[in-house]
C-alpha cells in the first residue's frame, strides 16, 4: 500500500493536481455515472463537483452554469471541456480508460459520441429521475461523493448499483 500512495504521490508530482469534474448533482444517471468514473479514477486524477451545491461555486473559476446545466465540464489549461470531450480528455488521465483512448480519437467518433451524449443529457432526467426526493441523499449514506472526501470508495459502489 505505501507503493502505491508513492506512485501516487510520483504521478501529482509530474502530472500536477487533479483537475475538477462538474456534474449535476439532482440527476441520479450523472451520480451514477460519476460514482462509476470515482471508482475508476485509481490515481485520484479527477475532482468531482456537483455545481448544484452554492458551497462549490467558489471553487470553479471562468464557470458557465448555463453550460453545465447541459453537459459535465472538465476543467483543462484551456478552459472548460464540455461532454464527450470531457471524457476523452478524462480517458487520457485515468488508465484504467486508456483502452478506450484509441477509440476515441478514431476519424469520425468525435461527432458520433457527441451526438450520443447530447442524447443522454437532455434525457437524463427521464432516464432515473432526479434526486431531489431524498432518494440519492438515502442511497449514498449521507454524503455527497462529488466532494472526494469519502472515506470509503465502497459506500459509491453500493449506491451506483442501486436503482
Amino acid at each position: 500500500m505505501r507503493i502505491f500512495s508513492w506512485l501516487k504521490m510520483k504521478i501529482a508530482e509530474r502530472f500536477g493536481p487533479a483537475r475538477i469534474l462538474t456534474f449535476d448533482g439532482h440527476c441520479r444517471l450523472c451520480r451514477k455515472g460519476t460514482a462509476l468514473l470515482h471508482n475508476l479514477d485509481i490515481f485520484d486524477r479527477i475532482e468531482l463537483v456537483d455545481f448544484t451545491d452554492e458551497k462549490n461555486i467558489p471553487r470553479l473559476k471562468n464557470f458557465d452554469i448555463a453550460r453545465a446545466q447541459t453537459e459535465m465540464l472538465l476543467e483543462t489549461e484551456s478552459g472548460w471541456k464540455g461532454g464527450f470531450n470531457a471524457f476523452k480528455e478524462m480517458a487520457l488521465s485515468l488508465p484504467l480508460l486508456w483502452l478506450l483512448v484509441p477509440f476515441l480519437y478514431l476519424p469520425g467518433i468525435t461527432p458520433i459520441g457527441e451526438a450520443i451524449y447530447r442524447q443522454f443529457a437532455k434525457n437524463r432526467y427521464l432516464l432515473l429521475g432526479r434526486c431531489d426526493d431524498s432518494y440519492c441523499q438515502a442511497h449514498t449514506g449521507g454524503t455527497e461523493h462529488g466532494d472526494k472526501e469519502i472515506s470509503k470508495k465502497n459506500e459509491l459502489v453500493d449506491g451506483a448499483s442501486e436503482t
